[in-house]
């Protein structure tokens, strides 16, 4: 006997299918390494004149070096114009430090840095206190190279890189104070000390974007197109090497008067900006940067009216429309509630 086909059933006019949520969408704002920590000050005020609350809309802050330190900064201050009072104050102190003529000396015979780095640690350790990774409610990612991970076997002794976040409260960083994590980054080779066993991130991710977003992925259950980052250099400078003759030796690239430390620069440069690509191939239209050209070295032993209208022309002649039109298309700035002064550490 041939069973009796069975009637579909009919769906239900009242019943209704739930559309599953859309994924969370994180914001990244990482900040390069580079001799022009001010320019970033400066750069990321204009934004946030024109898009009000354009920082508080971060999720993760990633900084390498100088913008170790600007992260650093943004992460404890909860209210922009503050932070950007401590950030400029800490970049001016930082102009009138003269270096010391017997550290300079010391330097030149190569078994030391050429400067102290005291007052950096003063400047900073004013500025972040007791303040610990753990103790920070959002996210941060700074990068520093380790010199030496200390394996108790030889041939398994080597440099290597750190990626030092709060993402997780068990990581062995967590209870590292936040001056100490900004300072390691900071720690630029040859011209300052390395800081307890590490040297400067922007040696292997200058651009800390790729590094944040990978970082991020691994910790927060996410995927790649749940992000959107805004990456801000210190500004493209002038750099090259005349190699007509291709006779380049370590006086080239590390002894020239008219660019001290090419080497350092060109891996800084290079591979920020092989970073940028990679970022910009992998993310496309959720990935945007910001990195103006310089007419001219901003380098000065103070920041005098002068120097601050050159820094102003820079920021000036920068694509900041394009910027803020960016953060538009992406709905940056939300309506999530400023930060009060007390939330800004995890309780």
């Amino acid at each position: 006997m041939v069973p009796k086909k069975r009637a579909a059933k009919k769906a239900s006019p009242n019943k209704r299918t739930h559309a599953k949520p859309a994924p969370r969408i994180y914001k990244i704002l990482a900040l390069d390494g580079g001799s022009g920590g001010y320019l970033t000050v400066k750069l990321l005020q204009k934004i946030e004149s024109l898009r009000p609350g354009f920082l508080n809309s971060v999720d993760i802050l990633a900084g390498t070096s100088a913008g170790a330190i600007n992260v650093g900064i943004l992460a404890t201050h909860p209210v922009a114009e503050d932070a950007f009072v401590s950030m400029r104050s800490h970049w001016k102190r930082m102009w009138k430090y003269e270096p010391d003529p017997v550290h300079l000396a010391l330097g030149l015979t190569g078994r030391f840095p050429i400067t102290s780095n005291l007052p950096m640690v003063e400047s900073l350790r004013g500025i972040f206190g007791n303040v610990t990774l753990a103790e920070i409610k959002r996210h941060l990612v700074i990068p520093a190279l380790r010199l030496d991970n200390a394996a108790p076997i030889r041939t398994e002794r080597r440099w290597g890189i750190r990626v030092f976040s709060n993402f997780l409260e068990d990581t062995p960083e967590a209870g590292d104070l936040l001056v100490d994590v900004v300072l390691r980054s900071a720690s630029a080779p040859i011209i300052w000390p390395a800081h307890q066993g590490y040297a400067d991130g922007g040696l292997f991710a200058n651009n800390p974007s790729l590094l944040a977003l990978s970082h991020a992925v691994d910790n927060l259950d996410a995927t790649w197109p749940q992000f959107r980052v805004l990456s801000i250099g210190t500004g493209q400078k002038y750099s090259y090497i005349n190699s007509s003759r291709g006779q380049l030796g370590y006086a080239h690239w590390l002894l020239s008067p008219a660019q001290p430390m090419a080497l350092i620069q060109a891996v800084m440069d290079t591979n920020s900006a092989a970073i940028t690509y990679s970022c910009s191939r992998v993310l496309q239209d959720n990935f945007f940067r910001l990195d103006p050209k310089l007419g001219e070295s901003l380098t000065a032993q103070e920041l005098t009216p002068a120097i601050e209208a050159k820094y102003d022309a820079v920021v000036d002649s920068a694509d900041i429309e394009a910027v803020v039109g960016w953060l538009d298309y992406q709905n940056w700035v939300t309506c999530k509630p400023v930060l009060a002064a007390d939330e800004v550490l995890a309780s």
